[in-house]
């Protein structure tokens, strides 16, 4: 058995990618289906399901199975609370910028009843049921979009460094721009609207005002890093994406799929298939993916 977790606002998206499950609560699934999908949040793979009678059988059963542990309230949440006294217990403590959550090993255990146990003894994400949490800077960037590039980066544990070139396209009001730059990196900002005047001012920003879709690759060195929050149709970001990848001057690109009404799932498969990519749902995601490519060393 397998579980996959989501927002409550997703899981219609997140059902939509299987043939068989049932509902666990609002944001999780249970499957036979042993998959990765798109609008999880969080995996638990291999989840066992172990019927109890004491609170401490729970627990001996738990830690026999790992030394630290998660406890999801899904039902029975006061007596999954007894049983998580008798064991090491993982907080979600929210991270600071550039801060990278630990490696260490945990489970997930939920009670399905008073008397059953799920769980988990390696989920997907390294921090509970991926929701990922930061020390927000409530006075610098211009809105909250700039968690989604923050987020993606800590889960992949590699942030832009100093001397590499970035460029941000639909980059206005800025807050990924800003999220480049604070990594230390040279960023080319470019959107027909302006930055917010206290991100424009940033030394490692460099804005040029235009189109994202009227650029010609070979007008500019090779790009680091290409990132875009960009308001568009996912089809439109398809041809931005292909475009850049075809010019063979992009090492990496990290992008949002913005899906606008209904679920564009053509072009979600299209960019899936591109090589090197993956395509994924992050926490701080609304109605949206997160592209990612790395070109691969020859």
């Amino acid at each position: 058995m397998h579980a996959y977790h989501t927002q409550p606002e997703y899981l219609p998206l997140l059902q939509a990618e299987f043939s068989q499950f049932e509902l666990l609560d609002s944001g999780t699934l249970l499957s036979s289906e042993r998959i990765f999908p798109l609008f999880a949040v969080d995996v638990w793979h291999d989840c066992e399901i172990l019927p109890f009678q004491s609170i401490k059988e729970a627990a001996q059963l738990l830690q026999a199975r790992g030394r630290l542990w998660f406890h999801y309230g899904h039902a029975a949440f006061r007596r999954g609370s007894l049983i998580g006294e008798h064991l090491r217990l993982l907080k979600n403590k929210p991270l600071t910028f550039g801060t990278l959550p630990p490696l260490t090993p945990f489970g997930i255990y939920t009670l399905l009843n008073e008397h059953t146990l799920l769980l988990c003894p390696a989920p997907q994400k390294p921090i509970p049921l991926g929701e990922m949490a930061f020390i927000e800077n409530k006075t610098i960037p211009p809105n909250r979009a700039y968690l989604k590039l923050w987020e993606f980066f800590t889960l992949l544990r590699e942030f832009p460094k100093k001397g590499e070139l970035c460029m941000d396209v639909g980059a206005s009001p800025g807050g990924w721009s800003w999220v480049l730059a604070e990594c230390g990196a040279t960023v080319i900002a470019i959107d027909k609207a302006v930055l917010a005047p206290n991100i424009s001012q940033h030394p490692q920003i460099h804005f040029q005002q235009g189109s994202a879709f009227a650029l010609d690759p070979r007008d500019f060195d090779p790009i680091d890093w290409f990132c875009s929050d960009i308001i568009c149709y996912p089809a439109r970001l398809v041809d931005l994406i292909e475009k850049w990848l075809a010019s063979g001057k992009v090492k990496r690109m990290v992008c949002t799929i913005k899906l606008q009404g209904e679920t564009d799932w053509g072009s979600i498969h299209h960019l899936q298939a591109i090589p090197n990519a993956t395509v994924q749902h992050l926490w701080n995601n609304k109605h949206e993916l997160c592209f990612y490519y790395k070109k691969q060393a020859t």
